[in-house]
């Protein structure tokens, strides 16, 4: 829920497990990913609204002492496309490494199993894409798209590294490059969910494309198949 304790690394050692909490305003319902940067701490997380949307957060203090942590609100969402009670997305990591070039910041794009939004590959939804959000502005643009659920991310000079959680098998590595296109939900190596329920044929109506390249997108460094 957003709670936040320390211990000192030689305690722990010892097994010493008594964790001291920080005191913060910070108020989620989930926690999605804990980032720290030399003395910055990021957090990012979900909050179900009052009206049973819910609304997705990245949030930056500074450390200055172990007893209370402000955080100050960078960027949030209520997209309603791809922004619900799932505990995926909001993964944070700095392009290139570098504090001052911006936050690269993942969203997940699954509503429902089987019924892939064809809207997500729009420019006008933070849907199935990896933002790069300016710390000084809050500004953000799409870095890349066409992901269903990165559930991992890696950023080190010019390498970005993303693990993209498949349908039914086919999760992915990728090479996360500037402006390209990763084909979510239009190309995956995974499939479809079995839907005893169904007696329609839904393979029939909708299946994905099994290359990427051949379709006009980035195909994965690798996918576990099976997964």
């Amino acid at each position: 829920a957003g709670d936040i304790f320390y211990i000192k690394i030689e305690d722990f050692l010892k097994e010493n497990k008594n964790f001291k909490k920080i005191k913060t305003n910070l108020n989620f319902d989930k926690v999605l990913d804990l980032y720290i940067k030399e003395k910055n701490i990021y957090i990012s997380g979900k909050t179900k609204l009052p009206n049973g949307d819910y609304k997705i957060s990245l949030q930056k203090a500074i450390i200055k002492n172990l007893n209370r942590i402000n955080f100050k609100e960078l960027f949030n969402s209520k997209d309603k496309k791809c922004i619900n009670g799932s505990l995926h997305s909001g993964k944070i990591q700095h392009l290139n490494g570098n504090i001052n070039d911006g936050i690269l910041f993942s969203t997940m794009s699954v509503i429902q199993l089987n019924y892939p939004n064809l809207d997500i590959q729009s420019n006008k939804t933070i849907c199935g894409k990896i933002l790069l959000i300016d710390e000084n502005t809050s500004k953000y643009e799409h870095y890349a798209k066409g992901f269903r659920n990165v559930i991992g991310l890696y950023a080190e000079k010019d390498l970005i590294l993303a693990t993209d959680n498949g349908p039914m098998g086919g999760d992915e590595i990728n090479n996360v490059l500037l402006k390209q296109n990763y084909g979510w939900p239009i190309a995956s190596y995974g499939d479809l969910y079995p839907n005893k329920n169904n007696k329609k044929d839904y393979k029939k109506i909708f299946y994905y494309k099994k290359n990427h390249f051949k379709n006009g997108y980035v195909e994965p460094i690798f996918s576990f198949l099976p997964s």
